[in-house]
């Protein structure tokens, strides 16, 4: 309610393009970020943007999920409003991110999921940050798309951010790195989606899913709000601005 005050008194910027006020993103954002996925020629399997009639991504590093979704490249406005998200504090753009992969899970998946899961945040950056992103944009595309959301993997050790490493380093970084904890829902036949902001390798969403297949999932799905771009453009935000 207080939140709802304040937005009158002090409409929010838009994320995206920090210029109109009144939403936090705009429809203008919102337009440009939808009409570039329906526009963009992708790969029917990892959804990154082609450039040559095969996909580079998939072919570095062999999936073992069925698929994965994403809104779009990581740059421009989606650039803007994931590391608003992620690093400035602005929790509610979930709301909006989430909504716009539920209908893109709904519309796409092949096949219903039975749960949403997401990976876990290493304590010390979860006190950091004071929230986890992929948990919030997994509640929310839940509660969108009426699928509910497990809360079931942990960590077997600590270990640096993905975003500090090269792709190598990725892959090894989060090898045997998450765990299905014992009192887990049984994942036996489950066609299970694991939710998260950005995949760049696709190597944590690799590895979760691994886990997933070796407890007997039926398929694993992915679904993110970016993917990695050549280049960020139009960059607003910065880590540590």
């Amino acid at each position: 309610m207080i939140s709802f005050f304040l937005d009158i008194l002090f409409p929010p910027t838009c994320a995206g393009c920090r210029i109109h006020k009144g939403s936090p993103v705009c429809r203008q954002c919102e337009r440009a970020i939808t009409t570039a996925r329906m526009l963009e020629n992708r790969c029917p399997v990892c959804d990154h943007r082609l450039v040559e009639t095969a996909c580079e991504f998939c072919a570095i590093q062999p999936l073992a999920l069925q698929q994965i979704f994403s809104l779009g490249a990581y740059e421009a406005e989606l650039y803007n409003i994931i590391m608003a998200f992620k690093f400035h504090g602005q929790k509610r753009l979930a709301a909006y991110l989430g909504r716009l992969m539920a209908d893109i899970l709904c519309s796409e998946c092949r096949t219903h999921p039975d749960c949403i899961l997401f990976p876990p945040m290493q304590k010390d950056r979860l006190r950091e940050r004071g929230y986890n992103t992929a948990e919030l944009l997994a509640h929310t595309i839940g509660g969108a798309a009426h699928i509910p959301v497990w809360d079931i993997f942990g960590r077997s050790r600590i270990a640096p951010p993905q975003r500090t490493l090269g792709r190598a380093e990725r892959i090894t970084n989060v090898r045997q790195l998450f765990i299905l904890r014992k009192d887990i829902l049984s994942l036996q036949e489950k066609h299970v989606v694991i939710a998260d902001d950005v995949t760049t390798t696709g190597s944590t969403l690799n590895a979760l899913a691994q886990e997933c297949l070796n407890a007997g999932a039926a398929s694993v799905t992915g679904i993110t709000a970016a993917y990695p771009a050549a280049k960020p453009i139009h960059i607003l935000y910065s880590q540590r601005s």
